[in-house]
């Protein structure tokens, strides 16, 4: 039993893959190391820039300090489940957490206790978004992760100071779906106006010097002060909208923004619209079909007003159409003989054999 083994470890190809084997082992424990003490170091790195891009987007503003968290319900109803367990338990069990969940969002901050929230003059946000612990929150993103769920995030503006602070608007982050490399990471700012402020592309695959021109201060200006509910649908409705063109030979990407752009307006806006009340449109008695079911008896049959055109004295009347003759049933004992007479006439016999 020591003979193979003493050959095995004197083989020279097995010591060198030993070897590499405890290299790369090493060598992926220091990055997960690495890893661990840096992520938190990018996740601040990465909310420096969007802090910034924030500003540009929505200037001469500032923000509220924490961000706003929404989750969907179409996302799925594990969603709500999944926040309902984590949040506390007496605040799952009342009356106005339950009245909550029938909503098509949930809103909500993470907060320590040191911290402190704007919360004035919110336009269509009728409910405080619901406070929870950090550790609440790590559970919760690791769940969501496990289910592959996401949050949709934003910051209000207000503009003034803290102690008299008006509510300006809001600043989204969006992933917008559909783009050329995928999904298009997006900060975009609606004013209370109902208009976009701007955009910013942040986290895409979009083809360099193509999609990423999207990016563009000339692209943006376009959609600045619009209307994000009539956003282009189509290559040549981006004149007509935006008054400018769609990015050449990005075509997906144009359209992935703009979708993307109206899709996060609705998150905010729409959320809170209740369906119940709906306008309704005037009735229009020429164009109006609808019967009333209650006052209409089914088995009453209105008789034929259909008036039929008279016959005039220089238009003959219809003659009546002559039943088309269907051919006899095929009988495989049939069978037609043609002759030629004598006369030059010719003459067909059918004979029938049993």
């Amino acid at each position: 039993m020591k003979q193979p083994l003493a050959r095995l470890l004197s083989n020279d190809i097995f010591k060198t893959g030993l070897i590499l084997f405890a290299f790369g082992l090493v060598l992926v424990t220091i990055l997960a190391l690495v890893q661990n003490m840096t992520a938190d170091q990018i996740v601040i790195a990465q909310e420096e820039v969007n802090r910034r891009l924030r500003s540009k987007i929505f200037p001469s503003v500032h923000f509220s300090p924490q961000k706003i968290y929404i989750i969907q319900k179409k996302s799925g109803k594990m969603a709500y489940q999944i926040f309902k367990d984590i949040v506390d338990k007496n605040i799952s069990d009342s009356p106005d957490f339950n009245e909550l969940l029938k909503k098509d969002t949930i809103e909500f901050v993470v907060l320590k206790k040191e911290d402190k929230i704007i919360i004035k003059d919110r336009l269509q946000l009728k409910d405080a978004p619901i406070q929870i612990t950090p550790e609440q929150f790590a559970k919760l993103e690791t769940l969501f992760k496990k289910e592959r769920l996401t949050f949709i995030t934003y910051h209000e503006a207000y503009d003034g100071t803290e102690q008299d602070s008006k509510f300006k608007g809001w600043v989204i982050q969006y992933n917008a779906k559909q783009g050329y490399g995928g999904d298009i990471g997006l900060l975009i700012g609606f004013n209370t106006d109902k208009k976009i402020t701007g955009y910013q592309m942040i986290n895409h695959n979009e083809t360099p010097g193509l999609g990423t021109k999207g990016n563009d201060s000339d692209f943006i200006k376009g959609f600045i002060n619009k209307d994000p509910l009539k956003m282009p649908t189509s290559k040549q409705d981006y004149k007509n909208a935006l008054g400018i063109d769609a990015i050449s030979g990005a075509t997906i990407t144009s359209l992935a923004l703009s979708r993307g752009i109206k899709q996060a307006y609705q998150v905010l806006y729409v959320k809170d619209v209740d369906p119940s009340k709906k306008e309704e449109k005037p009735i229009d008695p020429k164009t109006d079909t609808k019967k009333d079911d209650k006052n209409t008896n089914k088995n009453d049959k209105k008789p034929d007003l259909q008036v039929k055109p008279p016959v005039t004295p220089d238009q003959p009347p219809a003659q009546p159409q002559t039943p088309v003759q269907q051919a006899p049933a095929y009988n495989p004992n049939r069978r037609v003989i043609i002759k030629r007479a004598p006369d030059g006439s010719i003459i067909e016999e059918i004979i029938t054999t049993p």
